[in-house]
């Protein structure tokens, strides 16, 4: 009997240590989800945070010789309550080609920013945003957040724009 339950201990056991391997082995692959049209100076929208990891904010805008300067602020609530703001401008954003198969040039808004995104938005919950440009980004220029999701996960996004 003693032995029976250590088999069923150690199978228990092996189980889990597997499961634990499998869901580390998982690639994650990454993803990119428009959030709002840039067509005014301050805008807002309010989404759901996807499931995922190390989001980032992006502004996507269309290919161009010059890179056109912008700046403005990003003001993240959660229920009223504020979660996170920050500055951005074209000098401090990081450039990427992660929104090229969208037909735009993408820079990171957030990649320098304090604490990062990651730690401040959580998958499931709803967020308002506002966004407010004191040096508008070129005609066309959309906002969107990127992050890595674990492949095989059919997550939806939903967003909607208001007026501030």
């Amino acid at each position: 009997m003693r032995k029976r339950q250590i088999i069923g201990s150690s199978f228990v056991a092996v189980l889990f240590v597997a499961l634990i391997w499998l869901m580390a082995t998982i690639p994650q692959i990454p993803f990119r989800h428009k959030l709002a049209d840039c067509t005014r100076r301050q805008f807002g929208f309010a989404f759901t945070c996807p499931r995922g990891t190390r989001f980032q904010l992006l502004l996507g805008t269309p290919p161009r010789r010059e890179r056109q300067p912008y700046e403005g602020r990003i003001r993240i609530t959660e229920a009223g309550r504020p979660v996170y703001e920050f500055p951005f401008s074209a000098a401090s954003a990081s450039g990427s080609n992660w929104l090229e198969g969208h037909g735009l040039t993408g820079d990171i808004l957030t990649w320098a920013a304090k604490d990062g995104l990651t730690r401040t938005i959580l998958p499931g919950r709803r967020y308002d945003v506002l966004v407010s440009f004191r040096r508008e980004p070129p005609e066309g220029s959309s906002l969107w957040l990127s992050g890595l999701k674990r492949s095989g996960g059919g997550d939806l996004i939903w967003s909607r724009c208001d007026a501030p």
